[in-house]
């Protein structure tokens, strides 16, 4: 007598299961790269939105009085939900505005007609993000910068 084959078949054969296997790990192969840059984008944009509420009271300031706020300015206006730190200050408390690295932001108030605020950034120092205002004729100039070397 001979044997029906697939009679009493169950389950996957190896062969089924190498493929199926195989097939999952070409699709995780192919998606890593595209996901795995996807917390750090949200973070940057996360750091834009900082900067746009930044610049909000900046600009409040200096149409107030005509002039760039200093740190203790800015920090005394209310105008934010927390503090900004100068760039040396080793200030990490809770009441300092920090980007989505937990790093706080540093106000560097360069000349009366200049300040900078920045973000370390996703790798440190090496990888600033910073945003400039800076008066020039009269009316306030912003400008956004991305940039791999902070020099």
């Amino acid at each position: 007598m001979r044997k029906k084959i697939f009679q009493n078949q169950q389950g996957f054969s190896l062969i089924e299961l190498i493929v199926v296997v195989a097939v999952i790990g070409i699709l995780i192969v192919v998606m890593i790269p595209k996901v795995g840059g996807a917390p750090d984008k949200a973070k940057l944009a996360g750091v834009k939105s900082d900067f746009l509420a930044i610049e909000t009271a900046v600009r409040s300031h200096f149409l107030e009085n005509s002039k760039l706020p200093k740190l203790d300015e800015i920090n005394k206006s209310n105008l934010l939900d927390y503090e900004l730190v100068a760039p040396s200050s080793t200030n990490n408390g809770d009441s300092v505005y920090k980007d989505p690295w937990n790093q706080p932001y540093s106000y560097n108030f360069k000349t009366d007609k200049e300040v900078e605020v920045s973000s370390s950034g996703p790798i440190g120092y090496e990888h600033m993000i910073t945003v400039t205002f800076s008066i020039v004729e009269g009316r306030l100039k912003v400008a956004y910068k991305e940039d791999d070397d902070p020099t």
